[in-house]
């Protein structure tokens, strides 16, 4: 696997930017691309998607580092969490 460097202009979009980088350097499909979040990696597909004109393809590898907005993306999804229960009473043991 080779490396390679590419460059866009800091105040350009950075997932837009990247994926047309990435489509005019050929090899679409080869590599691998990593992200802060699941949510910036969805929004790298769709970002791909677009500087394709909306044509099918094969995309890299995508990875998320963490699952940052894991809560977020539940809340979203119309899942709630539980309540929150109550507190016990009686005695608290502390160990130090």
């Amino acid at each position: 696997m080779s490396l390679r460097i590419g460059a866009f202009a800091p105040e350009a979009a950075f997932l837009p930017s990247l994926a047309r980088l990435w489509l005019a350097e050929g090899g679409a499909h080869e590599g691998l691309i990593i992200l802060p979040s699941r949510r910036a990696a969805q929004a790298l597909g769709a970002a791909f998607l677009e500087a394709n004109a909306g044509k099918a393809l094969l995309l890299p590898r995508i990875v998320a580092l963490g699952n940052i907005d894991e809560a977020g993306l539940l809340l979203s999804a119309g899942f709630s969490l539980p309540p929150p229960s109550p507190p016990r009473g009686g005695r608290r043991c502390w160990r130090g």
